[in-house]
């Protein structure tokens, strides 16, 4: 039996099939579980992907983002540490008026 609504095999293209198969093979991972498992808070995590100490993430929706679960896997085996002027910083005003 033909179901008409799948194509038939072999008639999607090499990129839909490449990208198929890397969903299956690469599950992604949302920002709350790369900072569980790189230990990088969240202002640090976003300090190291734009330093580019830390692999991007990728689009899945307009305002959501995640990072291939190889790629993090890659970073927790050799990480690249964050460069001190690319790290989060407390600011000084939050501490203005405090006793000292």
């Amino acid at each position: 039996m033909v179901h008409k609504h799948l194509p038939a095999p072999g008639a999607l293209d090499a990129s839909t099939q490449v990208h198929t198969s890397a969903l299956t093979l690469d599950p992604l991972l949302k920002r709350p579980r790369v900072c569980e498992l790189t230990t990088l808070s969240d202002a640090a995590l976003t300090a190291a992907v734009t330093a580019g100490t830390f692999p991007a993430p990728v689009r899945t929706g307009v305002r959501a983002v995640a990072w291939r679960s190889s790629e993090v896997a890659g970073w927790l085996k050799n990480p690249v540490p964050i460069p001190a002027k690319a790290r989060p910083t407390h600011d000084s005003r939050s501490l203005e008026g405090a006793p000292a």
